[in-house]
């Protein structure tokens, strides 16, 4: 689908929607978050160092 956008407003609506859209799944967990993804993670992950310390990342490879 965002290969589909080409108006740059549009491709900037549909990003923020996604990055939406995963802040709601991942504030719903009570106690745990298991995230998993294949290739190459989320450009919505770890904006700083900061935030990547606190996370505990898993290679099941």
């Amino acid at each position: 689908m965002l290969g589909e956008l080409v108006d740059e407003a549009d491709r900037a609506v549909f990003i923020e929607q996604e990055r939406q859209l995963l802040y709601v799944a991942c504030t719903r967990a009570r106690e745990q978050l298991l995230v998993t993804y294949s290739g190459k993670p989320s450009r919505f992950f770890f904006h700083n160092q900061d935030q990547a310390e606190k996370v505990k990342i898993v290679d099941y490879r």
